[in-house]
């Protein structure tokens, strides 16, 4: 799981439910074997992302980014994101 989709997850577990739950799913997360944490690689997402002329998040293009680093699937129900990343695939 990359480090920013895990970001966004707690973030929007803290302010729709409660900082507990984050925490809950955090603990998890970070406990459960079937999870494997993708470190950042901030400068290549950085450039990844500035070369992008499309208006997306940050964290949506780093996605885009990492599947196509990876050679791994994206998941999403994203329009766009999902046409960037079958652009660069």
């Amino acid at each position: 799981m990359p480090y920013v989709l895990l970001s966004e997850i707690l973030t929007v577990l803290s302010y729709k439910h409660s900082k507990k739950l984050a925490n809950f799913v955090l603990d998890y997360i970070l406990t459960d074997i079937r999870f494997i944490l993708i470190e950042s690689i901030t400068l290549e997402e950085l450039s990844f992302w500035r070369d992008i002329s499309t208006k997306i998040s940050f964290a949506d293009i780093t996605l885009v980014f990492l599947a196509y680093k990876y050679n791994a699937s994206l998941v999403t129900f994203d329009k766009e994101q999902e046409k960037l990343y079958l652009k660069y695939k």
